[in-house]
């Protein structure tokens, strides 16, 4: 992913915000741990790195792994979730 998404090789100030969103969500999985806590992973980039977010981390499911995602997008919500809870403040 690093290759594909022209990450490669940057230093971090020549990221832009979404290119620096991916790398956290790369990191973040590459820690193997059992449960993630995403607030917006998405909220920086575009339909297409979107779709492509949200595979990787349906593909990182298992039973023994949880997320826990905060979005302002219903349509993500059910994307992703499997126990979804709206509230507002």
């Amino acid at each position: 992913y690093l290759q594909k998404w022209k990450l490669s090789g940057k230093t971090l100030s020549h990221l832009s915000s979404g290119q620096k969103q991916l790398l956290v969500i790369l990191r973040a999985l590459s820690l193997r741990a059992d449960l993630l806590l995403l607030d917006e992973p998405t909220s920086h980039l575009d339909p297409e790195r979107t779709r492509e977010v949200e595979s990787m981390l349906s593909a990182w499911l298992t039973p023994e792994k949880s997320i826990l995602v905060i979005s302002h997008s219903e349509e993500q919500a059910e994307r992703l979730g499997n126990n979804i809870s709206f509230e507002s403040l």
